[in-house]
């Protein structure tokens, strides 16, 4: 039996105060699964976490202005807007787990 993939739909997302710009491509966000991640970090501040793969991210503005933070082994660079402070995601990229290194974490709950 064949498994039916959720269609995806183009979610559109910004920092608190407009300067960093950006779309996410996902599930219909009501039958994804959104995680709440227990690392210092999120659990402070409530974050709420999805999984898009990295080129189903794209950023109109904003990207190149982020802020960086590093914590534990410094593997996954948490993004900030400089100017609001909203997290905006996590970078995997340099994760030590290749299937990790295919996605991009984003903050839904900002």
């Amino acid at each position: 039996m064949a498994t039916v993939e959720a269609p995806m739909v183009t979610y559109k997302a910004d920092c608190h105060c407009g300067k960093t710009r950006f779309t996410v491509e996902l599930p219909y966000i009501r039958s994804s699964k959104v995680n709440r991640c227990n690392c210092s970090i999120c659990t402070r501040n409530g974050y709420l976490l999805v999984y898009p793969k990295r080129d189903d991210v794209k950023f109109q503005s904003g990207w190149d202005e982020l802020s960086s933070y590093r914590f534990g082994n410094s593997l996954k660079s948490h993004k900030f807007c400089p100017k609001c402070g909203t997290s905006v995601l996590i970078d995997f990229s340099e994760s030590d787990r290749a299937i990790e290194r295919e996605v991009v974490v984003v903050n839904v709950g900002h």
